[in-house]
C-alpha cells in the first residue's frame, strides 16, 4: 500500500504479493486445519469480486477471503476510499477495496509483513465502519500517486485508523482477530 505522497508500481506490488503465498498457506493451515484452501489468483471473476482465497470447511460452509498485505511497519489499519481517483465526482473514479459495494468477500485477511501479524476481519462490518470513518468531519484523507502497468497515472485516496478504534467499532477483541503471520 502506498504511503502518502509515494509512488506505487502495481507490477512490482503484484510480484511481491506472490512471494507471500507460502506465508498465506501456512496462515490458513494454522487457522483452518481441516479446510480445503483454494487460491483464486488466476480466477479473474473471483478477483473482481475481491476474492483471493476460498476456504471450504468440512461442514460445506465456505469463506471468501480478500488478502491485503502492507509492506511497511504500520501500526494502523488502512482504509482505501478510491483505488483510482481522477477528481471530485469524476465518472472514472473507482471505489477502493475498503468501501466497494460489489465485493463477495466474507473476510479481509489483513497482514503487516514487518510485524509478522495478520488480522481476520468480517468484511461487511469492516466496510460499514470504513464508510462511517470517511463521513466523519476531520477525517484525514491521504493521497498516493499511482503508476499502473500501462503507465497511465491517477491517485488513490485513503486514510487509516487505530486498531483499538476498529476493534471497538466492530465489537472485537484483538486476541480473537490478530494472529502470527
Amino acid at each position: 500500500m502506498g504511503q502518502s505522497g509515494g509512488v506505487r508500481d502495481f507490477g512490482r506490488d503484484l510480484a511481491v504479493s506472490h512471494q507471500d503465498e507460502s506465508r498465506w498457506h501456512k496462515f490458513w493451515r494454522a487457522r483452518f486445519p481441516d479446510a480445503e484452501i483454494t487460491r483464486a489468483d488466476e480466477d479473474m471473476s473471483l478477483q473482481q469480486l475481491g476474492v483471493d482465497a476460498v476456504i471450504r470447511r468440512p461442514s460445506g460452509k465456505h469463506l471468501l477471503v480478500e488478502e491485503k498485505v502492507r509492506a511497511g511497519r504500520f501500526v494502523d489499519c488502512f482504509i482505501e476510499i478510491y483505488s483510482e481517483f481522477y477528481g471530485p465526482c469524476h465518472p472514472k473514479n473507482k471505489a477502493g477495496w475498503s468501501v466497494h459495494h460489489d465485493k463477495a468477500t466474507d473476510l479481509v485477511a489483513y497482514a503487516v509483513r514487518p510485524l509478522a501479524r495478520a488480522w481476520l476481519l468480517p468484511y461487511t462490518e469492516y466496510r460499514a465502519f470504513a464508510i462511517d470513518v470517511i463521513k466523519q468531519p476531520g477525517c484525514v484523507i491521504r493521497k498516493s500517486r499511482t503508476v499502473t502497468f500501462s503507465g497511465a497515472t491517477w491517485e488513490t485516496h485513503h486514510t487509516s485508523v487505530d486498531w483499538d478504534e476498529l476493534y471497538s467499532a466492530l465489537n472485537l477483541r484483538e486476541r480473537d482477530v490478530c494472529f502470527p503471520w
